[in-house]
């Protein structure tokens, strides 16, 4: 089983929805906290995969709404990080990928925007998961 949740957190959370506190850090770490007990509980032999929430952007604007989110989105990469070692899953790092990969390429090159990939950015999620699972 794979798991990849948590962008649409962070952005709930910034953009103020009418209850911002549901998709806090807090609330994220007890949800999936939750979700993977849970999952444990009913699927002990299952191997799960947890998949960063990624945001493909090298914005530095510190005013931009795209800033906001990677400023904001290492509390939720270290929640997952947690449930791994609390849970003993699988781990892909998919954000530190891309962020590595907006080294060489643009952001356009793999996303048209930072969280609906294209066929390439695709590509790089898929080869990440085969290269985990392998």
């Amino acid at each position: 089983m794979s798991i990849k949740i948590g962008i649409n957190d962070i952005h709930r959370y910034l953009r103020n929805s009418p209850q911002p506190e549901e998709f806090s850090p807090v609330a994220f770490r007890a949800g999936y906290d939750e979700l993977l007990a849970r999952t444990r509980e009913h699927l002990p032999d299952c191997r799960i995969l947890l998949i960063d929430p990624f945001y493909i952007s090298n914005d530095t604007y510190a005013g931009s709404f795209r800033y906001k989110v990677l400023e904001l989105l290492p509390e939720y990469l270290d929640v997952v990080h947690d449930m791994c070692s609390k849970y003993g899953t699988l781990s892909e790092r998919t954000h530190e990928r891309f962020q590595n990969l907006l080294k060489h390429r643009d952001p356009d090159y793999f996303c048209p925007e930072p969280v609906h990939p294209n066929l390439c950015g695709h590509l790089v999620i898929a080869e990440a998961v085969y290269q985990t699972l392998c």
